[in-house]
């Protein structure tokens, strides 16, 4: 006996058992070996003549291709997926960062929602609750927060990290900048409000496209007819969620406001599919750095998911993007109320 071959299909199974898209490919599998047997199996059932009166002319042939057919897609998915989950399996830690911004969120990490083969593997990285609607506290802890996501990024027992993070939007975009150095991979869970669960954002769904307007103007001649006003500054407004209206909009951007919503409208979690949601981020970010070579300054004003704003802000760049204002929106007055500045890692307050 070959324990040795024995032994590795145990590590397989061990490793694939469980997962759900192993068992989509093994009931694949398993239909298509039972569609290659079928005519056999009807001929030593029912006898060779019966047999032939069931299947009329090619019938049998084309049950056993599509069988064949079943058979391969059955095996290229579970052969994907074993060396997906074998690379997965190598990766040596996780590291979990929860950046809390309000003082009523749960503070209990959401290590459910990694993948089962990462979860014992996670090193916490958890920071303290700070109020997010607190400039002079943002400002305060950015430095030491910095510092903390360096140092535990730069360490070689973590291959892979997760971010969770809720506040405002200023708090959101400048945690995504703590990540622009592109050393590790970086995947950013979302929160459901209904369940107060947090989860990843799903791999396959619906395309999404832009649309953008300045002065009444439509599509991408309104990128290039954006100008800045008389302080050298221009606005940016990113409506996703909710429809950020001209009126909540400080006066100095009147006409000097450069528009995107999503060409679907807007809703909740309007991006919930990951692939989708990068290339929108990496089309907005793009669209910043355009903006920062037509003024001293970019302001955003940004309605949308949390994952979006932090992934806005993992995309800055030191050196394309600028000068950028991030404003806060207070519902109740309906008007942006504060703002924080951000240059190449340096932040003050936006007066």
């Amino acid at each position: 006996m070959n324990f040795k071959i024995l032994n590795q299909l145990i590590r397989v199974w061990e490793r694939v058992k469980g997962d759900t898209q192993t068992k989509i490919g093994s009931i694949i599998l398993s239909a298509g070996l039972a569609l290659i047997g079928l005519p056999q199996l009807l001929v030593s059932i029912f006898g060779k003549e019966q047999t032939i009166t069931v299947s009329t002319g090619d019938r049998e042939l084309y049950i056993q291709y599509f069988g064949i057919l079943l058979t391969a897609i059955g095996l290229f998915l579970l052969i994907k997926r074993y060396v997906i989950l074998d690379r997965q399996a190598k990766i040596k830690n996780v590291a979990l960062f929860f950046m809390p911004g309000f003082d009523n969120i749960n503070d209990n990490l959401p290590i459910y929602a990694l993948p089962s083969n990462e979860q014992k593997k996670v090193k916490e990285v958890k920071f303290k609750k700070i109020s997010s609607y607190s400039v002079d506290e943002i400002i305060e802890k950015y430095s030491f927060n910095a510092q903390t996501v360096s140092d535990r990024l730069e360490h070689n027992d973590v291959e892979k990290a997760y971010l969770v993070a809720l506040g405002s939007v200023p708090f959101l975009y400048l945690m995504g900048t703590l990540f622009r150095s592109g050393h590790l991979p970086i995947r950013i869970l979302e929160h459901e409000r209904s369940s107060d669960k947090w989860h990843l954002l799903d791999d396959l769904g619906p395309s999404e496209s832009l649309k953008y307007s300045c002065s009444q103007i439509v599509g991408e001649e309104a990128l290039s007819i954006a100008q800045a006003n008389s302080k050298n500054e221009i606005a940016f407004s990113i409506s996703f969620t909710n429809k950020i209206l001209e009126s909540e909009l400080p006066i100095e951007f009147n006409t000097h406001t450069l528009n995107v919503k999503l060409a679907s409208g807007y809703r909740f979690d309007a991006i919930p599919t990951e692939p989708v949601q990068d290339e929108i981020v990496k089309e907005i970010a793009h669209t910043i750095t355009v903006l920062a070579k037509k003024a001293d300054k970019v302001h955003l004003f940004i309605c949308a998911q949390a994952s979006i704003v932090l992934k806005l802000g993992k995309l800055y760049q030191d050196n394309m993007s600028g000068r950028v204002v991030i404003h806060n929106y207070d519902s109740g007055s309906h008007k942006y109320n504060w703002a924080i500045e951000f240059y190449q890692g340096n932040i003050t307050s936006y007066i």
